[in-house]
């Protein structure tokens, strides 16, 4: 890891909690835009 949390890296977005990155550990660019 990067020595961060990523459970603590999330957004709320459309309603629902999202990790900054997806279940293959890649950014979602979608969220963060």
């Amino acid at each position: 890891t990067l020595g961060l949390d990523h459970t603590r890296l999330t957004r709320r977005f459309q309603g629902r909690d999202y990790r900054l990155t997806d279940v293959h550990g890649t950014v979602v660019g979608d969220i963060l835009s």
